[in-house]
């Protein structure tokens, strides 16, 4: 059974060719990220989800079908746990790491969000970045 790193490396890089970030690969292959620390594979597959923000319909449809192929999550289901993990950090009203903070940043920034999640969200975001300067 192949790992959750293996996994993240193939979702990163299929997202990665699809956005036609196969230029910032060069040189770089699967075999070199699996040296990485699973927290950095994690890091590379969560900017993939925020990069990809503008995939849906038939793309979308298709680029889950090749994922689930490869055996590895499928965009929307990366999508979905992304926005369940917001939906935690504001019902505790904290962000306790950075990882939470680029989580809701990118969800700011996509226009995701209604408008009361978006305001409980930004001020999270200050809330945070006040105490961590």
């Amino acid at each position: 059974m192949r790992t959750e790193k293996e996994k993240l490396i193939e979702f990163t890089f299929l997202l990665m060719k699809e956005l036609g970030g196969s230029k910032y690969m060069a040189g770089s292959s699967q075999e070199v990220w699996l040296k990485y620390p699973l927290s950095g594979v994690r890091q590379a597959a969560n900017d993939m989800i925020e990069a990809s923000q503008g995939i849906n319909g038939e793309s979308l449809a298709r680029i889950d079908i090749e994922l689930k192929k490869l055996g590895c999550p499928t965009l929307s289901n990366m999508r979905k746990k992304g926005y369940k993990k917001l939906l935690q950090i504001l019902s505790r009203s904290k962000i306790k790491n950075e990882d939470e903070w680029r989580l809701l940043r990118s969800f700011v920034e996509s226009e995701f969000l209604n408008n009361e999640e978006s305001q409980q969200t930004q001020a999270l975001l200050d809330e945070f970045e006040f105490k961590s300067t």
